[in-house]
């Protein structure tokens, strides 16, 4: 998508969408085809918008990942870093997409990175920075953006982006922490039984 102000617009746009098509509880399937419909119908010139869309499901704790132009997907499973390439084209160019179903197990790191980070970063690099698995995801993704500045001595020839998500299964439960926005210290947590 670029850098910028317009590259912001579009991946806000991109995401609006995306939100206002799951709200109608389509299919994943359904979701990106008519992302794809809209998309085409929005550009009055050449845009093109990379993309990772995930579907998890928390009773089957199974991921569906579908990517769209985007850069290599790492999962920490085990502690195995494993990667999920992309052999489409970004959206818009292509109705064809890469598409993986992943178990999930408890503990499991999913990261999502910006071609900021994976251009500029070996996997092996990666793997050396989130090997313990046994960190919070706020952590792992400081400890990732650090790393960047530091290689690049404060010069980020890109932007960078970067979402960590940690699977927590707990028997019949599943817990979600997050943070709570305005204060770093306080965490709230919530848990969704499931049937």
């Amino acid at each position: 998508m670029g850098s910028g102000y317009n590259a912001y617009m579009e991946s806000s746009d991109a995401l609006k969408t995306i939100s206002a098509l799951s709200s109608y509880h389509f299919s994943a399937q359904t979701i990106l085809r008519l992302l794809e419909d809209v998309y085409e119908l929005k550009s009055n010139y050449d845009r093109y918008a990379t993309l990772d869309f995930l579907y998890i499901n928390t009773a089957s704790r199974k991921m569906n990942l579908y990517k769209m132009g985007s850069t290599t997907t790492y999962i920490l499973h085990n502690h195995q870093l494993k990667t999920y390439e992309n052999a489409a084209l970004p959206l818009k160019l292509d109705t064809v997409n890469s598409s993986y179903e992943i178990d999930l197990d408890s503990g499991d790191y999913i990261f999502l990175l910006s071609d900021g980070i994976s251009d500029f970063i070996s996997q092996e690099e990666f793997y050396s920075l989130v090997q313990n698995g046994n960190e919070n995801v706020e952590i792992l993704c400081d400890k990732i953006i650090q790393y960047m500045k530091q290689k690049e001595n404060n010069h980020l020839k890109d932007d960078l982006s970067l979402i960590a998500i940690k699977a927590i299964w707990y028997l019949e439960k599943t817990v979600i922490q997050y943070r709570h926005g305005g204060d770093e210290n306080a965490s709230k947590s919530s848990s969704v039984y499931q049937r």
